[in-house]
């Protein structure tokens, strides 16, 4: 009944390491990334834990599904995450998530008290990154994003399906560089 990413990612050492370490330290918060470990949070029930949402999981299965029938695997996949990740959005004693939009989904799908759930939006530093003066000769695209994680690979194929030609047909010269780690996705 777990989604498959969260079967994945199960582990009783893991679990042992946190509770051991929690007893230990005496940590005044854990921050758990990512929702496939989410469940993490029971080796240290004791410690106040947040949940950092960088997507809701079950919102980008939903649109998955949205593309197949109801009964399709996506469908089922979209399904385990709603309970897994509900139950868990409803568990911790914060949820950080980076959108507003995330923030009040994550709020009423985990059906969390007011004030528990908020958003600290993604970002650039601007005074330290800023544009080059003059631009290289060949201009480049730069896609950053590990394809572990389902939105970046979905990304990435709608900017090599759907833009990349765009701009090939404009600028033939543009160079696409992709820095995604080990995990490949098929050939372009």
């Amino acid at each position: 009944e777990l989604p498959a990413q969260v079967r994945e990612h199960q582990s009783r050492a893991l679990n042992a390491l946190i509770g051991e370490l929690s007893r230990k330290w005496k940590p005044d918060l854990l921050q758990i990334e990512y929702t496939h470990i989410a469940a993490v949070r029971q080796a240290a029930p004791e410690t106040p834990a947040i949940l950092v949402e960088h997507d809701l999981t079950f919102s980008l299965y939903r649109q998955l599904a949205e593309k197949e029938d109801a009964g399709s695997a996506a469908g089922r996949e979209y399904q385990r995450w709603r309970k897994f990740e509900g139950y868990w959005l409803g568990d911790y004693d914060a949820v950080w998530t980076v959108s507003s939009d995330d923030c009040e989904a994550a709020a009423r799908e985990g059906d969390r008290r007011p004030g528990t759930t908020f958003t600290v939006p993604n970002g650039v530093d601007i005074s330290r990154f800023v544009p080059r003066e003059e631009p290289p000769a060949v201009p480049e695209i730069l896609y950053v994003g590990s394809f572990r994680h389902l939105p970046n690979i979905l990304g990435f194929v709608k900017l090599l399906e759907e833009v990349m030609p765009r701009l090939w047909n404009s600028f033939p010269d543009v160079r696409l560089r992709v820095v995604a780690g080990p995990q490949q996705i098929g050939r372009a």
